[in-house]
């Protein structure tokens, strides 16, 4: 991974991986690299430039039809959001399998495990109706427990691939002539079992749409995952946020990056890169980050949300300029004014009463509709950039600002720090 002294030639390396992954997931054959669509739309990008191509522009010309098919899509798919294992599990068979199969398997809801109190499944069989039985305790386990079926007694498997194309089915028996399995129980090591890094949101899906997000969410329920990260979309409540505090459009266009370069930017290291957006993309990705977080939470996963870091626009320092900042070191080779972040300091007492803010404003937009989930924030402040100090006291008060801000918006909220930023020399034992 790149650090802040990483070569020109590297940051294009990082670039063209970016730009081909994006590509090998969304665009279908034939497309043009220069297409108007804003599902395909990319470009070539010198991070030495001293103005980055408008990945957005051409979006102005569309009409909100783009926005709209989201809102569209979820209101159809009637995503509730609640926790419905069996019907999750059916839904997702019927979408694999085809609906001739769903009753085929009876999936029935057990207790967690009571020595461990992790996930279970069971596996079984009703010889006398000819149906596979699978129990769990959540949606995901009952999922994991209907995957472990197809794959060692059915002989099946699924993987990526659009449109199921990285399925195989070949050895599926038809509908009510299903091969028993051995009765089995299992019992999840862990209790969490957590998917991607922060970064995924800008190598590979930027421009998907719920069908692919769709098939993503069907297969981490078939792998037991409970605990995916949910980060699309967060830039409307960010801009939201930052019109609450003051700024106008114009200073907030000036920080927030382009859609491919989203995770970076809030994690500090790069500005307004491929910006700026526009209210067609925060509609569209509000819509599509509630259908999301909905089709999650109905498996019964927990989304982890984005938390408040402390990066921020650098009109802040107009808008708020008795508050205490810092500038992050030019971040790949970018110039100042996109590899420059500003960092308002988590020692400052605006630093908790924002975060707070910011925090209580993702629950608002994308937290559990029942308010009977444990909040899961994720905030990385220092990714790949060395803190203004040193001192053991110091790194421990930015961090307490950080969990502090996330339990005043909500008490039982947890801090999920990914680890990549220890990779980093400076980061021993005592810091």
């Amino acid at each position: 991974m790149l650090n802040r002294m990483t070569s020109l030639s590297q940051v294009f390396l990082l670039l063209s991986c970016c730009i081909s992954l994006v590509l090998s997931q969304t665009a279908p054959r034939g497309t043009s690299l220069h297409s108007s669509n804003p599902h395909t739309h990319t470009a070539w990008v010198d991070a030495s430039s001293d103005e980055p191509p408008n990945l957005v522009q051409q979006w102005k010309k569309q009409t909100s039809s783009y926005s709209s098919s989201f809102k569209v899509q979820a209101r159809e798919l009637k995503l509730s959001g609640l926790h419905d294992p069996i019907g999750s599990v059916q839904r997702l068979v019927g979408r694999l399998l085809g609906a001739q199969y769903i009753s085929s398997f009876s999936f029935l809801v057990i207790d967690k495990d009571p020595a461990s109190g992790n996930d279970v499944f069971e596996l079984d069989y009703d010889t006398t109706n000819k149906v596979v039985i699978v129990r769990g305790n959540t949606g995901y386990a009952i999922a994991a427990g209907f995957n472990w079926y197809m794959k060692y007694t059915a002989n099946c498997s699924f993987t990526w691939g659009r449109g199921g194309s990285g399925n195989q089915l070949s050895l599926l028996p038809q509908p009510g002539s299903l091969i028993a399995p051995t009765p089995l129980r299992m019992v999840s090591a862990v209790r969490w079992r957590y998917a991607y890094n922060v970064c995924t949101y800008g190598y590979s899906m930027p421009w998907w749409n719920f069908t692919q997000f769709e098939e993503e969410i069907d297969r981490l329920a078939l792998w037991g995952v409970n605990l995916p990260l949910a980060f699309q979309g967060q830039e409307v409540t960010w801009n939201r946020f930052y019109l609450s505090l003051g700024l106008n459009e114009t200073e907030i266009n000036a920080y927030l990056s382009g859609p491919a370069f989203l995770p970076w930017n809030r994690m500090g290291n790069m500005q307004a890169w491929g910006g700026p957006l526009n209210q067609i993309w925060y509609d569209a990705q509000k819509a599509l980050q509630l259908a999301i977080v909905s089709r999650m939470r109905e498996f019964g996963m927990t989304p982890v949300l984005p938390g408040f870091a402390g990066h921020v626009p650098g009109a802040m320092k107009t808008h708020y300029p008795s508050a205490t900042y810092t500038q992050s070191p030019d971040w790949c080779g970018f110039q100042p004014q996109y590899g420059s972040d500003t960092l308002l300091e988590a020692i400052d007492p605006l630093f908790t009463t924002i975060g707070t803010a910011f925090n209580k404003m993702v629950l608002e937009d994308y937290g559990d509709p029942t308010g009977q989930e444990t909040p899961i924030f994720n905030a990385d402040m220092y990714n790949e950039m060395e803190p203004n100090s040193a001192d053991p006291t110091y790194l421990a008060a930015s961090n307490s600002a950080i969990y502090q801000s996330m339990l005043a918006a909500n008490p039982s909220s947890i801090y999920l720090m990914q680890a990549w930023l220890f990779h980093e020399g400076f980061w021993n034992y005592d810091r």
